[in-house]
């Protein structure tokens, strides 16, 4: 799978370990049906990823887009999930894929949250460098 490109470790840090977890989310559903099923889901994770680092290598000197494309990868991948988990139509697995959806909306919405937070504590360090050079 392509590398996400991402700003600094702690941002690679947290979407990698959310795309293991997308992932072994979709694996556990997928296990018993047709083969090829978690590699076509797989297909969807690399064209999102390839994407995002487009994204980010023709906008990087836009900062108002780089702040929509720090959390490009977790809304599109949650979505993108969805919609597959839809198209797997079996009841015995209807509370586990509805469980799963929530799971996923859950940690989408922490990961975000985690991404500001690195975002933050850069924006209030480098606030804080030119505080006391002034001083």
């Amino acid at each position: 799978m392509t590398d996400i490109v991402c700003d600094n470790k702690k941002h690679k840090k947290i979407l990698d370990k959310y795309i293991r977890n997308v992932k072994a989310s979709i694996y556990y559903i997928t296990e018993e049906e047709n083969i090829g099923k978690f590699g076509d889901f797989n297909g969807i994770l690399e064209m999102i990823i390839c994407y995002s680092n487009e994204f980010r290598d023709d906008h990087k000197n836009q900062d108002f887009l780089m702040l929509e494309w720090r959390y490009m990868i977790p809304n599109l991948v949650v979505f993108s999930a969805v919609g597959f988990l839809a198209g797997i139509d079996r009841d015995d697995l209807r509370e586990d894929i509805d469980r799963m959806k929530k799971n996923l909306f859950r940690k989408t919405s922490q990961i975000i949250g985690e991404t500001y937070d690195i975002y933050a504590e850069d924006r209030i360090s480098s606030e804080f460098k030119v505080k006391l050079k002034e001083i």
